[in-house]
């Protein structure tokens, strides 16, 4: 059953729900508090329609976390959730980390609409799938870590299968790329997982920029051209009159 929060502002709570089936939502002209506690879901949805705030909590095992117009100021939090992230309204990062993961048995999460996040975590042993929107830019500031296991790589995909994702990741942020399956994903800003895909246990499914070596994007290495016989000639005489001047030089100076 769903249960609304209105105003609440503890200084110190540790606050557990037990119930796969409910429900939290913070309705719209509601205002939450989290401050520095910790809170345990239990696999409930958290719905925001009105304003959430927190300094540095440590908010756990949410099923899906849907900002339906609200606000949700995470300040330095730490964020779990198993399934969806959707925002309609206004998610103020801080400095916080936002972690998808494989509790409450979710195989795959899918982002919504654009969102800034400093610390963005996307980790499973389970073969997750983590799908991100067309059009929509999932920015991250600081550290970015997408994590597999061996047997079981985290797949990333799009929303839309042929249509990129949009991934942006700032220039000097770090990143952890391990044991993952990417495709049709645009990395827009910085480079993600420079290198061959092995170098990071990983696969190239195709239709990637920015991503690897870029050997299925649109940015692709291009060989130097092949010269003809002609031209593999006229080298051969260019270097024979090299070497007879520098020979007749070193003979006038000996």
């Amino acid at each position: 059953m769903p249960r609304a929060l209105g105003l609440l502002s503890c200084a110190s709570l540790i606050l557990t729900i037990r119930n796969a089936a409910a429900a939290i939502i913070v309705g719209a002209g509601s205002s939450v508090n989290f401050a520095d506690n910790s809170i345990d879901l239990g696999c409930s949805d958290l719905t925001v329609a009105g304003s959430v705030g927190a300094s540095a909590a440590n908010v756990a095992s949410i099923a899906n976390l849907d900002l339906v117009g609200g606000s949700f100021a995470a300040g330095a939090s730490r964020i779990s959730l198993g399934g969806n992230f959707t925002n309609t309204g206004s998610f103020v990062a801080g400095s916080s980390r936002v972690a998808i993961v494989d509790a409450c048995g979710n195989g795959t999460s899918q982002m919504s609409s654009a969102t800034g996040f400093y610390d963005f975590v996307v980790a499973s042993t389970s073969g997750k799938q983590i799908l991100f929107p067309v059009a929509a830019a999932q920015s991250v500031a600081h550290s970015l870590i997408l994590q597999g296991t061996p047997g079981h790589l985290l797949d990333v995909r799009s929303t839309v299968a042929g249509q990129r994702g949009v991934l942006a990741l700032a220039e000097g942020a770090a990143q952890t790329i391990a044991y993952v399956n990417a495709r049709d994903n645009h990395a827009s800003i910085a480079h993600i997982a420079p290198g061959f895909p092995t170098q990071f246990n990983s696969v190239d499914s195709g239709n990637l920029v920015n991503w690897f070596l870029n050997v299925s994007g649109d940015t692709k290495l291009v060989p130097a051209p092949a010269l003809g016989a002609g031209r593999w000639m006229l080298v051969a005489i260019m270097l024979l009159a090299a070497a007879r001047n520098l020979f007749r030089r070193n003979r006038k100076f000996s």
